[in-house]
């Protein structure tokens, strides 16, 4: 899919919701857009995408995103690689993994931005709520988020809760380089669960960050 827009409205669903794209399972989505608010009352919600399995290259969502799991300003769901795009959308998310540009994701996210507000209970994070990398190595490079970010546990002003691990039998490695957040009253990351005993850490308000393995 490439080169389309959608301008002004709003999209109504219940699951795999988006504004342009409910799911989508191979190649890539390039050069769209959406000013469409999106409203759902189940999981994987995004402002472009709910669900997507292909990656999204200079992309941006300005609509506000509301749902009840796994909600993202530009998409809710990814295991693909998200590139020179970005969210202004505000994101409500009732229970967990909110972010403000995915709900989750495990793939490379680079030279992409989130300025809205996000709110949500479990995993809300900034730029994305979960992220798990469970094989080989994902970077998130040269992001930021400029918005607030509100919940109640695993809450990073970047990311809510970062895992390595699938099950304790195959484990990746996560680097997030040039990244900076302006919401300094969050952790940088919320929690981050590494290695086989699943302990989790906080990087703080002013950490920097390099290297999560």
């Amino acid at each position: 899919i490439k080169n389309i827009g959608l301008e002004g409205g709003s999209v109504i669903g219940n699951s795999r919701t988006g504004s342009l794209i409910g799911r989508m399972n191979a190649n890539s989505i390039d050069n769209c857009y959406s000013t469409c608010d999106v409203t759902a009352s189940g999981a994987y919600i995004g402002g472009l995408a709910g669900v997507a399995y292909a990656d999204i290259n200079n992309c941006y969502a300005t609509g506000d995103v509301t749902g009840n799991e796994c909600v993202g300003g530009l998409v809710g769901y990814t295991e693909c690689n998200i590139t020179t795009s970005y969210a202004t959308s505000n994101v409500k998310c009732y229970t967990s993994r909110a972010g403000g540009l995915a709900g989750y994701a495990n793939h490379n996210i680079t030279h992409c931005y989130a300025t809205g507000n996000v709110e949500g209970n479990d995993s809300v994070g900034g730029l994305v709520g979960q992220f798990q990398r469970e094989d080989g190595k994902a970077d998130i490079n040269s992001c930021y988020f400029t918005g607030d970010v509100t919940g109640i546990i695993r809450v990073g002003s970047l990311l809510g809760n970062v895992q390595n691990s699938y099950k304790n039998i195959t484990f990746g490695t996560i680097n997030v380089i040039n990244c900076y957040s302006l919401d300094k009253g969050t952790d940088v990351i919320g929690a981050c669960s590494i290695g086989p005993d699943k302990t989790e850490h906080t990087y703080g308000k002013d950490s920097i960050l390099a290297g999560i393995t």
